[in-house]
């Protein structure tokens, strides 16, 4: 008879220690990290928690082992190694990109027998594992450290990246966005995109839409702040417009936290909170709202963001562990089996939790958008609980295009960018609020509240059209030069109801615009109003007032200064094109008085002319072009200065280009066509004056289009080490990222172009060579095997690149000190020796030139120890 080996003490405790460190503590580290812009709250908020149940975890384990007979344990241990050993191979090989939580569908299908093959190579392994039991018992210390150590070797990289939460302090939550006072409530709804005669055409054609807003008034001669939703919201709630007088950062804190609606009426006494389907667009401060959590856990007290949170990573945890053939089942149609929701009533002052289920849910049971989500969550959780008064703002996306619904608010697909279509999802969305407005009305909270129902602008964007063949006031001109496109974009929608008013709706056509929605408010609350905007049921629609819209293009999200922009003063009935007429204002002037350094706007009405220069074009709308082969400005100088030039997308051939600083080259560019790139920078050594030639290298190349011109201090790229760079959308990397870069997204930012430029600067020079780690994938495909790239400080070659394949690396470079200059500067270049447009090789119809996809780079003291690369997955 075999002799079987008793387990020992020491077996038992490594394996109580194991199970929680590979079951829960390794994937809870993989999983945060890889989806820490998903994610509110820091690492070191569950730490705590994650250690009590590992250590629980490992207690019932170790008493299990105690108790069960003898006979049992060994296999016991064989099936919780197999466990270990799946968790381990889950955690660490079978990872997967499945792009859920980026709003994509997973193809199941795809790879299918790839993943059951998988399946039954787990099956295998568990049944070697009780084969093989007793040399798994005798070597339970070597395994278990060895998959340790292949586990843990990168945590150091997987805590770094944790950090990038730290960059948003602040964030919007759902707590109690529904609960409204029984005495008094000031509600605003924002349509976006929502354009006056389209709403005015679907009022006078739809009467059930029509009756659903009795006793609103609907102001049609309306004025927006401007045509894009990131500058026209702050206007809304401050009643003030962003004018380059300052930078917009320091714009949108002032507008939110000091001048908004909800800041003035908080002050007041107010409950204020906000729900948008764009909070990134809003500034969330706990001086603005309610609803705002601390994200960096010390002060957190929204049991929203820790539910949610922590629902996600438990899902995402049990996703990441289990074999491909049961994640669609965990992924449950995006439901996921996990829910840490509570029902019934919580203890806070805003006495109602509700929970959507199968039941509730009518907009949201096939597609769950924020609007689809909000309606039903408004439906169901809208209560009177608040005994002091309340604002509350919601920001619904529709009727923004992509066109996609109809006029039951039901998905029929995304349909052409036309007049019809944006019509259908306006009716789709106007019934919906007025069933709102029925359920604000049946709940007794309509009779105690001032409700704004308001878009941030028109549909500028897309031609669909301008119906003026409605029961509209006379027009005394028709000739005007204003572009159709330009109007739809300021004609937003304005309906405004108060406690008293009844009967069907109405419509006025007063004068008046967004930024009055503050003093509106004020006059109904009887707070003062310190905008310079009336009430608007005060302003009388014979009268004469003129108003200000300011054009600009979307240029991205982190701006510090809006240019070119242009304003326009509205004198008549807004939808009137001969209403509208350019002002003299000069936006461009005011940037540069506020720029810190020297910024020259290069377009017609730009402040060019107030430096020498010579053999640039006339000014166009945008630009200039250089007359010949070389033109020339003069800027004051002091010390080493960054030169960024804002330049047009160049499509015509490539241009190759020298810069010269006062007759010495210092730097050569490549306009290169359909790169997608807009800027260029070069380093300007310290000097009084500084005289720059750009001078082309072919008389016959294209010409390309100068924007603007900025030189800046080096000080303004202050850098202390160690600071992680970040490059998703709420990372701090556009203080750093210069040129050949792509907008900034919840993944990280792709490069454009054939090179991509960071600049730091040092308190002081180093002594000693600095660690440089990227962390980033290439843009590589079947059809495109391998991105070849190089890397350079001070336009010195530090290290080279050649990514085969799409995982996400983490590689270390050496800075050597002596390339890095007296004043501390280091100018990081990635040039790219192979970029690939996707659409030419049949991948997508992206036609942008791209490399890399840049995560995260910290540049810092040397490791004590050599790193290696690793992988990651992007779920």
């Amino acid at each position: 008879m075999k002799k079987v080996n008793p387990i020992r003490e020491p077996q038992r405790v490594i394996m109580a220690l194991a199970l929680p460190t590979f079951l829960i503590a390794i994937p809870f580290f993989h999983v945060y990290a890889n989806n820490v812009t998903n994610l509110q709250l820091p690492v070191s908020f569950f730490t705590g928690n994650l250690s009590l149940i590992c250590l629980g975890t490992s207690l019932a384990f170790y008493t299990i082992t105690r108790l069960i007979p003898a006979k049992h344990e060994r296999g016991l241990m064989a099936l919780t190694f197999a466990i270990i050993l799946i968790a381990w191979l889950q955690t660490n090989v079978f990872i997967g990109s499945y792009g859920f939580l980026s709003g994509e569908t997973p193809n199941w299908s795809d790879g299918l027998w790839l993943q059951v093959g998988q399946g039954a190579l787990l099956i295998a392994l568990t049944l070697l594992c009780f084969t093989a039991v007793d040399t798994l018992c005798k070597n339970i210390a070597f395994l278990c450290s060895l998959l340790a150590l292949t586990s843990l070797a990168y945590l150091p990289e997987l805590l770094e990246k944790t950090r990038s939460v730290e960059v948003k302090k602040y964030a919007f939550t759902k707590d109690g966005i529904y609960d409204f006072s029984n005495t008094q409530n000031v509600i605003i709804f924002v349509l976006d995109s929502a354009q006056a005669d389209v709403v005015n055409e679907i009022m006078e054609e739809v009467q059930p839409i029509k009756d659903k807003f009795q006793g609103f008034t609907m102001f049609r001669n309306s004025v927006s702040a401007f045509p894009k939703t990131y500058a026209s919201i702050p206007a809304l709630l401050s009643g003030r417009s962003f004018d380059n007088s300052e930078t917009l950062p320091r714009y949108l804190k002032k507008a939110y936290v000091e001048e908004s609606i909800s800041a003035r009426l908080k002050e007041a006494g107010y409950d204020a909170r906000y729900s948008s389907s764009s909070p990134h667009s809003l500034f969330a401060h706990p001086l603005v709202a309610e609803n705002v959590a601390d994200v960096e856990g010390a002060l957190v007290d929204s049991e929203n963001v820790i539910t949610e949170d922590s629902e996600l990573l438990a899902n995402m945890i049990l996703f990441r562990l289990s074999p491909h053939l049961l994640k669609p089942y965990l992924y449950n149609q995006g439901d996921f089996l996990l829910s840490f929701k509570k029902s019934g009533s919580r203890d806070s002052k805003t006495a109602i939790y509700c929970e959507l289920n199968k039941d509730t849910r009518r907009y949201s049971k096939e597609r769950r958008s924020f609007d689809n989500t909000l309606l039903d969550e408004f439906r169901a959780c809208a209560n009177k609980s608040l005994e002091e008064p309340a604002f509350r703002f919601f920001h619904l996306y529709a009727p923004h295009a992509p066109y996609r619904l109809d006029a039951t608010f039901q998905n029929i697909g995304i349909k052409p960018l036309k007049r019809e279509w944006f019509l259908l999802q306006t009716k789709g969305a106007l019934n919906v609020l007025g069933e709102l407005i029925g359920q604000l009305d049946e709940r007794g909270i309509l009779e105690k509240s001032l409700v704004v129902i308001v878009s941030d602008h028109g549909e500028g964007e897309y031609n669909v059209g301008l119906n003026l063949d409605l029961t509209l006031p006379p027009r005394t001109k028709t000739r005007s030069d204003t572009k159709q496109s330009l109007v739809r974009g300021g004609i937003p929608l304005m309906m405004i109801k108060r406690p008293q008013d009844s009967g069907e709706m109405q419509y006025s056509d007063a004068p008046v615009q967004l930024t009055d929605v503050p003093a509106t408010i004020y006059d109904w609350v009887g707070v003062s109003n310190p905008t310079e905007g009336r009430a608007v049921f005060s302003i009388e629609p014979e009268e004469e007032r003129k108003r200000t819209h300011r054009y600009y293009s979307f240029s991205g999200w982190n701006i510090d200064y809006i240019l070119p922009l242009t304003e326009y003063a509205i004198d008549g009935f807004s939808w009137y094109p001969e209403s509208w007429t350019k002002s003299d204002t000069n936006f461009d002037a005011r940037a540069s008085n506020s720029f810190n350094g020297q910024l020259v706007t290069l377009r017609k009405g730009g402040n060019l002319k107030g430096h020498l220069h010579s053999g640039w074009s006339d000014p166009l709308e945008d630009g200039r072009m250089i007359k010949n082969s070389s033109a020339s400005i003069t800027l004051d100088g002091n010390s080493t200065s960054v030169l960024t030039v804002r330049h047009g997308l160049h499509q015509r051939g490539n241009t190759s280009m020298d810069v010269l600083r006062n007759d010495m080259p210092i730097e050569s560019w490549l306009m290169a066509n359909n790169d997608g790139q807009r800027y260029k920078t070069a380093i300007l050594p310290g000097s009084q004056t500084q005289t720059v030639v750009f001078s082309k290298k072919d008389q016959d190349a294209p010409q390309p289009l100068f924007k603007e011109l900025r030189l800046e201090p080096i000080s303004n790229y202050s850098y202390e080490l160690g600071t992680d760079i970040n490059f998703t959308d709420l990372g701090n990397s556009a203080k750093y990222r210069t040129y050949g870069w792509s907008r900034a997204e919840h993944w990280g930012t792709s490069s454009i172009g054939y090179s991509s430029g960071v600049i730091m600067t040092l308190a002081q020079a180093p002594r000693q060579d600095l660690s440089l780690k990227v962390r980033l994938s290439g843009y590589v495909f079947e059809q495109w095997p391998e991105q070849k790239i190089e890397i350079l400080v001070n336009k010195i070659v530090v290290g080279n690149l050649s990514l085969k394949d799409k995982t996400k690396q983490s590689i270390d470079f050496v800075v050597p000190y002596e390339v890095i200059t007296p004043e501390g500067l280091i100018d990081l270049s990635f040039r790219y020796l192979n970029p690939v447009r996707q659409k030419e090789i049949g991948i997508s119809g992206d036609n942008r030139l791209q490399s890399i996809a840049m995560i995260n780079l910290v540049l810092d003291q040397p490791p004590s120890n050599e790193g290696g690369s690793e992988s990651y997955d992007e779920p």
